[in-house]
């Protein structure tokens, strides 16, 4: 796996959601446990763990397209790959784990917020942030396990 690309790391992080695994959703315990170990893994910078809780929080979003139908791990590797096209690594290096920690709990408590008030989403689709939870815990495993900083197969 040497000569990988960013790309091929990028799918079989996707590959690795749900494998042999339930389908079962349930966004309010990605809210209340998931979120509650990001901020406490962030407050002891412990970096293992937000990465652990990041790639927890992937697959539950990942449920929660299933259960809407819009699961399309094709379409979510091509979007990963052109929003990193776009951002490069400077954004994600310049503060690591814990910097995805936080955008993490962005995501979730939008999706919280939206679905505790039962309203819809003014700006994008709820579905974005599902994909958009996805597209970090991947990130996150990809960082910590050192394929982040790879280049990508169109450079």
């Amino acid at each position: 796996m040497k000569d990988e690309t960013w790309d091929d790391s990028a799918q079989r992080r996707i590959e690795m959601i749900h494998r042999g695994r339930e389908w079962n959703f349930d966004g309010e315990y990605m809210f209340e446990k998931l979120m509650n170990n990001l901020v406490t893994a962030v407050a002891e910078n412990d970096v293992q763990t937000i990465s652990i809780a990041c790639w927890a929080v992937a697959d539950e979003a990942a449920r929660g397209l299933h259960a809407m139908g819009k699961w399309d791990p094709i379409g979510l590797l091509d979007l990963l790959v052109r929003k990193q096209h776009d951002y490069g690594h400077d954004n994600i290096n310049a503060f690591g784990q814990i910097g995805l920690a936080v955008r993490m709990c962005d995501k979730i408590a939008r999706y919280y917020n939206l679905i505790r008030r039962g309203t819809q989403a003014k700006n994008e689709p709820l579905e974005d942030c599902l994909v958009d939870m996805v597209g970090y815990g991947i990130v996150s495993r990809m960082h910590w396990d050192g394929t982040f900083n790879r280049d990508l197969a169109m450079d």
